[in-house]
């Protein structure tokens, strides 16, 4: 019998990458002879040679002691034979395990098969190592493959000891559930196999935590348990996006074939801000797509039809990558906003008149900067006057915008809907008799514009 196995090295371990992919399937290689040291039993491989995502494998090594009592006699070595396993993924050891062999005649352990690992291909072995030379090699395995239900045969043993399970709300707030009818107790949940959500206690559990502190994207959930057993949930569980895009109708200013969407302040580090637009007969699925948007920059929204009603809605998005696969996030949709763009026609004018003009002496201050005299005082002359606008008809408009020649502002937004619009314009010098250029738009409606084409005219200034 051997005494004390010093270490151990080398069998096998598992497990395999999430997503989507079919992959051919190995079935199980024979055993090797005599004395290696090889698994004669894997519960839970399927019929055709795959395990399903979602198993648990149960690896067992009978008469181990046996197996190493008579490798040593047979080649000769003392009992001073070390026995290890290891996780081997194609040709790199990803770590090892001390196998116990000690008042034992049978050594098992489990292996969670997690979506990530479909397709790849894992194998379970044991080697005995004497004076640093491995007795045993990978011609004498046990391999599999994983694969996802869809592919897989009639699993010969589906049952599983322990497991877990997870809800998320529309909050975001996940609940976690566990139950274990081993002997070992849970003690740790865990995402994406480092980030310990909490520690555990006892062979079932319930615990909750808002999934918005991780990332978003896709993530791992599992439970350690006090044997050294990780039960990891089959599928990677969202952490979505939860926060509503802002939209308001005064985010927009229409014209007749384009409109300006001035973009919210949000914060771009986290997501994208898209925007969609569509007429009110057409349907979601065709509507046009604008973005990403920086935070408070206004964009053109150009080639739509004038005196048009569009419905706007907005949502956050997230590029992620799981899996070597690229996914979209998207966060919930706004309220939607409908906005009309402006007539296709100018305004209805009926005459322009810049009239009542006065001109005035104005004294103008001297000019200091510090002590520094930049200018002396002096005398200037300004001309007021008003600018007439009367429409044919009551144009049915929240106001109008009058320009003219004259000091800044040379805007004027006069309020209503009139059949006659006044503003009052001043300018530098005696304008009497003189021209001036006055351009105009309506404003249909009094928070997105809903602006008409620009009607000018150029005309005198009279007393």
């Amino acid at each position: 019998m051997v005494k004390k196995c010093n270490v151990a090295r080398c069998m096998a371990f598992v497990l395999f990458v999430m997503l989507l992919s079919i992959f051919a399937i190995n079935q199980p290689a024979s055993a090797g002879g005599g004395y290696d040291f090889v698994p004669n039993m894997v519960k839970g491989v399927n019929s055709d040679g795959t395990v399903t995502v979602g198993t648990t494998l149960s690896v067992s090594i009978d008469d181990l002691e046996k197996s190493i009592e008579g490798f040593t006699e047979a080649y000769s070595l003392s009992e001073d034979m070390e026995v290890y396993w290891s996780v081997r993924k194609g040709t790199s050891d990803e770590g090892e395990k001390l196998i116990p062999v000690f008042n034992t005649s049978t050594v098992s352990f489990d292996i969670i098969v997690r979506p990530e690992d479909v397709g790849k291909q894992y194998t379970f072995y044991v080697i005995g190592v004497y004076n640093d030379i491995n007795f045993n090699n990978n011609t004498d395995s046990y391999t599999v493959k994983a694969a996802s239900s869809s592919e897989t045969g009639t699993p010969k043993d589906s049952s599983q000891k322990s497991s877990i399970d997870i809800s998320i709300d529309k909050k975001g707030i996940a609940t976690v559930t566990g139950t274990t009818t081993e002997s070992a107790e849970f003690t740790e949940l865990r995402v994406d196999d480092f980030k310990v959500v909490c520690t555990l206690s006892g062979k079932s559990f319930k615990k909750t935590f808002d999934t918005k502190k991780y990332d978003i994207g896709y993530h791992n959930l599992s439970a350690r348990m006090s044997n050294g057993k990780e039960i990891t949930y089959p599928k990677a569980f969202p952490t979505a996006i939860y926060d509503t895009a802002s939209l308001k109708a005064s985010y927009f200013t229409t014209e007749p074939k384009k409109m300006a969407f001035n973009t919210p302040n949000y914060n771009n580090h986290i997501y994208d801000y898209y925007l969609q637009v569509k007429t009110q007969k057409d349907s979601w699925n065709n509507a046009a797509l604008y973005g990403p948007f920086s935070p408070v920059v206004a964009k053109a929204i150009t080639k739509l039809s004038p005196d048009t009603k569009y419905v706007c809605r907005a949502f956050y998005l997230k590029q992620v990558t799981y899996g070597g696969k690229k996914y979209y996030m998207v966060g919930p949709f706004s309220k939607e906003i409908t906005v009309k763009t402006g007539p296709k026609a100018k305004p209805a004018v009926q005459s322009i008149t810049a009239s009542k003009a006065k001109i005035k002496k104005v004294w103008v201050k001297p000019l200091y900067k510090g002590i520094v005299l930049v200018h002396k005082g002096y005398w200037i002359y300004k001309t007021t006057y008003k600018v007439t606008v009367k429409m044919k008809k009551k144009p049915g408009i929240a106001g109008m915008y009058i320009h003219a020649n004259g000091d800044s502002p040379s805007y004027r937004y006069v309020k209503g809907n009139k059949k006659s619009y006044t503003a009052t314009f001043t300018i530098t010098g005696k304008a009497i008799g003189k021209n001036t250029k006055v351009s105009l738009f309506t404003k249909g409606n009094k928070t997105y514009g809903a602006c008409s084409p620009v009607y000018k005219k150029k005309i005198k200034i009279k007393k």
